[in-house]
């Protein structure tokens, strides 16, 4: 795995996990909260009420997990991102002078007031001189404040692509030869698409090396 950023680390703070971990895991967060109650209940000889304060605490609790959550989440999904395009960055290397990013959204998992998905799954595309390349294995845990990082990529050269476009819920490139890739995607990702169709069409514009020749 790919050494990330301080600031991720700092995003992904280990101590606010049990709170990200009750929002999206109601009923973990009530068995936890009734065995430990329970146990200093019966500890203290007063199981009872300690169960029954339990039952009380519950809802408040969950709620104060759901307003953190929601407030904090998109500084962390923001980083994560940031730090999934540097790595796709260092990953494309050399191949290409420009390396503009952008980031296709997808995530799955949810939960009922819980405004961000559990498991956050993006694309990056990082654009070169003649090529694209697709990184794809980045995933952040959202639930657990856990990111890993891998190195699967796709390189696309401009002049192999036909088209890109897309078809809910996929983000797809299609080659000259009939192959295509497909990339999941959460919304149409109207901006990107739309930098990458001038990008492809630009070079194609381009004359080719033997007519400046």
């Amino acid at each position: 795995m790919p050494e990330v950023s301080d600031a991720l680390q700092t995003e992904l703070n280990p101590l606010v996990v049990p709170i990200y971990y009750g929002a999206f895991h109601p009923y973990q967060l009530a068995v936890g909260l009734f065995v430990l109650l329970g146990f200093i209940g019966q500890a203290r000889g007063a199981l009872a009420l300690y169960l029954f304060g339990a039952l009380f605490l519950l809802g408040p609790i969950w709620v104060a997990t759901v307003v953190y959550v929601n407030r904090t989440h998109r500084t962390k999904i923001d980083s994560f991102t940031s730090e999934a395009a540097a790595i796709g960055r260092r990953i494309f290397g050399t191949a290409g002078a420009q390396t503009a990013s952008y980031t296709i959204e997808h995530g799955y998992g949810n939960v009922r007031f819980v405004r961000p998905n559990q498991v956050i799954d993006p694309i990056t595309v990082i654009v070169g001189d003649s090529s694209m390349l697709v990184y794809d294995d980045a995933k952040l845990e959202l639930d657990r404040l856990h990111a890993d990082f891998g190195s699967g990529t796709r390189e696309f050269f401009f002049d192999s692509v036909a088209s890109v476009n897309y078809d809910a819920p996929y983000f797809e490139i299609k080659l000259v030869d009939g192959d295509q890739a497909q990339y999941r995607s959460s919304r149409k990702p109207d901006d990107v698409l739309h930098e990458l169709q001038r990008q492809v069409r630009e070079y194609k514009r381009k004359p080719s090396r033997a007519t400046e020749a």
